[in-house]
C-alpha cells in the first residue's frame, strides 16, 4: 500500500529514492536503498526536521544530488533526486503523496 502511495514521486524522472519515516527516524518504506536513507543518516534528517521551525518542506542541494524533506502529520518524506531532476515536478508529486497519506490516515 505504501509503495502505491509514493508511486507518484518514485515515477518522476530523476528520483533516485523515496523514504517514508516516523518522527524518531524509524523507516517504514524505502523505494530503494541508498546512502541518504541508511540508518545513521536518518538521524541527521530527523534533526534537520526538528530545526526547521514550522517549515513543512526543505530542499537541500548536495554534491550527490538534491534532498527534499517533507514533514507530515505522522510520517515524513525523504526524496533523493539527481542533480538534473525537475524539482518543481517532484514537489507537485510530493504534494499529491502528502495529501493521499493524510486522507489515508483520516480514514483509519
Amino acid at each position: 500500500m505504501l509503495e502505491r502511495l509514493v508511486s507518484p514521486v518514485t515515477q518522476v524522472e530523476g528520483v533516485q529514492s523515496t523514504t517514508l519515516f516516523e518522527p524518531d527516524g524509524f523507516v517504514v518504506f524505502r523505494s530503494s536503498e541508498d546512502q541518504t536513507n541508511e540508518t545513521p543518516q536518518m538521524q541527521r534528517w530527523v534533526q534537520a526536521l526538528k530545526e526547521m521551525d514550522g517549515e513543512e518542506r526543505i530542499t537541500l542541494v548536495m554534491e550527490g544530488g538534491t534532498i527534499i524533506l517533507q514533514r507530515g502529520k505522522r510520517l515524513h518524506f525523504l526524496v533523493h533526486c539527481s542533480a538534473r531532476a525537475n524539482l518543481g515536478h517532484i514537489r507537485q508529486a510530493l504534494d499529491e503523496c502528502v495529501q493521499n497519506l493524510h486522507n489515508m490516515e483520516r480514514s483509519n
